[in-house]
């Protein structure tokens, strides 16, 4: 959501396939975008693909990221690179790399362009009790607001600005990597945790 408001030629889609019963699936796509100050969101039911899992993808085309601000996002992704239990394929240019070297068969793709931030995993999708009740609803960690405060005392004493990232549990391993574009002050915003959702 940070990097929509003010910002209203960007927006955010949320596509999701995942499985109501042995033989059926659902997906879905969601569009987020800001309008007069307001987030507007457009949800419709779309054809199912054939693998269950989810994607999130900010466009930027008519409002680039600057090189700085793309900088930050790869510093972000350094992080990514001692977590062996899932593999973490990054694409900034032609191809895809494997970012941390993981041999694991749970896979995220991540492409990072001035123009396009995308996210993508094969995990278990997303029901749409899930996003109504979860999703769209910004809950708020008391531990994530704790450690900020205390990261921005500890830095004040140095003059500096910073935010902190939030601990990773095991199973939110693309917060840690969102964390820079949608946490300010400790505050979650919960529909980013459709990532953390790994295949069962």
């Amino acid at each position: 959501m940070y990097w929509l408001i003010g910002h209203p030629t960007r927006f955010v889609t949320i596509t999701t396939t995942y499985q109501i019963n042995p033989t059926t699936k659902c997906s879905w796509k969601l569009q987020i975008k800001e309008n007069t100050g307001n987030l507007r969101f457009n949800l419709q039911y779309i054809q199912p693909e054939t693998h269950t899992g989810s994607k999130i993808t900010l466009y930027t085309e008519d409002d680039l990221f600057r090189p700085d601000t793309m900088l930050r996002f790869l510093k972000q992704l350094q992080k990514l690179q001692d977590i062996t239990y899932v593999k973490f394929l990054v694409k900034t240019s032609n191809d895809y790399t494997n970012l941390n070297n993981s041999p694991a068969s749970d896979t995220v793709w991540i492409d990072l362009f001035p123009n396009l931030i995308g996210i993508q995993d094969m995990a278990t999708g997303i029901p749409l009790e899930v996003l109504f009740k979860s999703l769209l609803i910004p809950s708020i960690s008391t531990k994530t607001i704790a450690l900020s405060e205390q990261g921005v005392r500890k830095n004040a004493e140095f003059g500096l600005q910073t935010k902190m990232l939030p601990t990773t549990p095991r199973d939110e391993f693309v917060i840690l990597f969102l964390s820079s574009f949608s946490l300010t002050c400790g505050i979650r915003v919960s529909y980013l945790q459709l990532c953390s959702t790994r295949r069962r």
